[in-house]
């Protein structure tokens, strides 16, 4: 696997390799199956018996409109890999061009062991429609991707491996689903709809309105693909959406062809670069462990067990090393501290009352030296040399745009200066949030390849609550073995300077759920943007949408003894590295509970 998960790639070389198209008769209205998505009738759709119909484009494509009933057309491998494409293809919101936006690209992913569902979906912006992008066109997208999840053993398919495809207009389609998965079926219709809607990856093929998309929680990875020549807001927008999700520590891979414009789609007549778009998004599948490597379900359904929730998680990284991980139960508790706890910050309140619906498990010490090169092939002192030389120049908020060495103040000829210490024991330091969440994105990826990972979670940092949720384990006192006081913090943590560096992870007291160095030793990165407490009662929190800074928690070895506190919160820029920050892995559902 490559180690760059964020790429730019604009001009591709006029021999990369190319995409075969079916022949253009053989990509005509499809014979294969069509299954509607709600057999009685689509919500909104009551009452409209209008016949679908279907017009020939000069250039021979079928365009498809009055859809009132809408549906996905399956084409099913073979032999498959386990993962699937539902395909929205582009028309305005007023028709659907199916041949070289649907069908062609069905049928290639298809012959490459892709199941693809091409999706019709209704049309809002056809004359006299009384649909809307964001209620049915947006329903229809989210039932086709739950549609096929009930599906999935049936279809081969592995539910951690659904993603969604669109083109133009489709692509905004498929661009608001990754944005809104966690929309809750207030009445269901059916079972079918109790299951989630989130997909897994999305391809964004010259999106339109690409102005109305943000970065959701827990977004899905995106692949995204446009033509230079094509208008502004699409040309230019998809480098501002890419932008968007690397910002917010994404994986996203942009390709921008030089010599195409809109609507190129995957015709038998295209030439050129544009024609390998579509290799490169299988690429790209298995660059982020897609594809190739068995995952939860479909390592389930060829007879590796997942390991159970409420037992202790054990992850084999290879030369003897692992990594535990301690089950978390469900719960419910409250984040913050009392205006009365000493030493309490302001942004500690006010008190939340928090559910966690779902369990999880949390590495039951920080991520150590060791255990970092294992995954990620870097030495610390590789790593360190690495940073020095980083030219990049990054946005760490406010308007203050540096390289890190600038930012940090770090002298580039005296790597040596940095490194306190390396210890294979000890816990890895000079780690951005994004270093941290490719640490575990590799992670993922390979334990899907071993067939180990428990269906539907990826490994990833916590949320904020659910990292002070386990920080206290099931306690209210300022630290889970009492006060914050100097007799109670030697025995559990690392801090005011100790050894003038970060210390050996594990020879501190843990906590009730096996969690050692919670507090001290180093600040953990967790997942959310930085953000004031709303107060209240919340389920499942997962922070603000956007902010300045990342969340770290937990206080480290130069912090007093306040900041070792349960609730201790602080707020760092996303690329910044520094030897008092590392992080811990967690293994959590990937779904709208996140």
């Amino acid at each position: 696997m490559k180690n760059v998960l964020f790429c730019l790639l604009v001009l591709a070389p006029p021999f990369a390799a190319t995409a075969q198209v079916p022949s253009a008769g053989a990509a005509r209205l499809s014979t294969a199956p069509e299954i509607l998505l709600w057999p009685a009738g689509a919500p909104g759709s009551e009452g409209k018996t209008a016949p679908e119909k279907v017009r020939i484009a000069e250039t021979g494509d079928h365009v498809v409109s009055s859809i009132h009933r809408p549906s996905i057309t399956a084409f099913l491998p073979g032999h498959g890999t386990g993962a699937a494409v539902i395909i929205a293809p582009g028309g305005g919101h007023s028709e659907l061009w199916i041949d070289h936006e649907g069908y062609n690209p069905a049928k290639y992913f298809q012959s490459k062991g892709i199941a693809a569902f091409v999706l019709k979906y209704r049309l809002a912006r056809e004359q006299g429609s009384t649909y809307t992008v964001d209620k049915e066109e947006v329903a229809d997208i989210q039932r086709a991707i739950r549609l096929v999840r009930s599906r999935a053993k049936e279809w081969g398919i592995d539910t951690g491996r659904l993603g969604v495809m669109g083109f133009s207009a489709g692509g905004e389609l498929a661009a608001l689903a990754a944005m809104r998965f966690d929309s809750v079926q207030t009445s269901p219709a059916d079972a079918i709809d109790r299951l989630s809607a989130r997909p897994d990856f999305q391809a964004l093929i010259y999106p339109g309105n690409s102005h109305r998309f943000h970065v959701a929680p827990n977004a899905p990875p995106v692949f995204i693909v446009a033509g230079f020549k094509d208008r502004p807001d699409i040309s230019e927008g998809a480098a501002e959406v890419y932008l968007q999700y690397k910002r917010a520590g994404v994986p996203a891979e942009l390709h921008i062809y030089e010599a195409v414009g809109h609507g190129f789609g995957m015709r038998p007549t295209n030439t050129g670069a544009v024609t390998g778009w579509p290799d490169r998004f299988i690429e790209w599948l298995r660059e982020i462990g897609q594809l190739d490597a068995p995952s939860p379900g479909h390592a389930a359904a060829t007879g590796t067990p997942a390991p159970p929730p409420g037992h202790a998680l054990t992850v084999p990284l290879g030369d003897g090393l692992s990594l535990s991980l301690s089950w978390i139960p469900p719960g419910t508790f409250t984040l913050g501290s009392p205006d009365s706890e000493p030493g309490r910050k302001s942004d500690e309140g006010p008190q939340t009352q928090v559910t966690l619906s779902r369990g999880y498990w949390l590495g039951q010490t920080e991520v150590t030296i060791a255990q970092w090169r294992a995954v990620m092939n870097e030495s610390l002192r590789d790593h360190v040399a690495k940073m020095l030389k980083d030219e990049t120049v990054y946005d760490f908020g406010n308007g203050h745009k540096a390289t890190l060495r600038a930012f940090m103040h770090f002298d580039p000829d005296n790597p040596d200066k940095l490194l306190l210490g390396d210890d294979d024991n000890t816990p890895m330091y000079f780690v951005s949030w994004d270093d941290a969440m490719d640490f575990c994105r590799r992670l993922t990826a390979s334990a899907r390849a071993a067939g180990a990972l428990p269906e539907g979670y990826a490994y990833t940092l916590p949320s904020e609550a659910q990292w002070e949720y386990a920080c206290r384990a099931g306690t209210t006192t300022p630290t889970f073995a009492g006060n914050a006081n100097a007799g109670i913090m030697d025995n559990i943590a690392w801090y005011g300077h100790a050894h003038g560096g970060p210390s050996p992870v594990g020879e501190k007291e843990a906590n009730a759920w096996g969690l050692g160095d919670m507090p001290g030793n180093l600040w953990e990165w967790c997942r959310d943007w930085y953000g004031p407490y709303p107060g209240g009662n919340l389920t499942d929190p997962a922070g603000p949408a956007t902010g300045a800074g990342r969340v770290n928690r937990g206080g480290s070895w130069g912090s007093g003894l306040s900041d070792e506190r349960s609730a201790t919160r602080a707020s760092n820029p996303q690329p910044e590295k520094s030897a008092y920050r590392g992080f811990r892995v967690a293994l959590c559902a990937i779904t709208p509970a996140i």
